[in-house]
């Protein structure tokens, strides 16, 4: 895993410009660095009941080159906080409760085309790597009472120690150098094997909407 992150950082060092640039509006082939905060709500498709019950911090820096006046990409590295919270009641009338958090970096690569006013759209793709992964679980059965807290092989096993997921962007800027945005992410490779029961996913995936500010320096 610390290979992996170490890759990640040199690859995002790689990506910045050797030398700070002013960044002027609608200045082609100019840099400009990027301060981003917020959160994300998340589920884990696959785990059983849906829901974005889970809330977590994402930000972090990034790099952006204006090619044309209406076209950017920017590639940022973020720490994420995805994960799943779920409560339901089985066919045996015995209530599950779990909570799964996750702590990722990710490095999310996006081509930005804005209306030259306001508006600004992305798409693109993140890669990232799983930093931290934690489960509380309790099933507690309907007739004496009894607590649980193993959790099942579907929820016990060890998700894959990366992820790569898609997203699509909107943002709205406030101010010259201030935008709000949101965004969605999804997984596009299986975590582990899904649940039994309530789903139709093959696997289990992260499913994430996320707002946040960016500030342009």
């Amino acid at each position: 895993m610390n290979s992996r992150l170490c890759f990640f950082l040199l690859c995002f060092r790689s990506c910045l410009p050797c030398k700070a640039q002013m960044y002027y509006e609608n200045n082609p082939r100019t840099f400009k660095g990027l301060l981003s905060a917020g959160l994300n709500g998340s589920q884990i498709d696959g785990d059983g009941p849906a829901g974005y019950h889970s809330w977590g911090f994402t930000g972090g820096i990034g790099t952006a080159v204006q090619w044309h006046r209406n076209i950017s990409t920017s590639i940022e590295l973020l720490y994420s906080q995805r994960g799943s919270v779920q409560k339901g009641e089985m066919k045996n009338g015995a209530v599950e409760r779990f909570k799964i958090n996750t702590d990722y970096i990710e490095m999310p690569v996006c081509l930005n085309v804005n209306d030259n006013k306001a508006l600004t759209v992305g798409v693109g793709i993140s890669p990232a790597v799983l930093l931290n992964y934690r489960i509380a679980y309790q099933l507690t059965d309907a007739a004496t009472g009894t607590v649980n807290t193993t959790p099942p092989v579907c929820l016990a096993n060890p998700m894959k120690e990366y992820d790569v997921s898609g997203l699509v962007k909107m943002q709205f800027r406030c101010f010259r150098s201030l935008s709000i945005g949101a965004k969605y992410q999804y997984s596009l490779i299986s975590l582990r094997p899904p649940c039994e029961g309530d789903t139709r996913a093959n696997g289990q995936y992260h499913n994430v909407i996320g707002f946040y500010l960016q500030y342009k320096i």
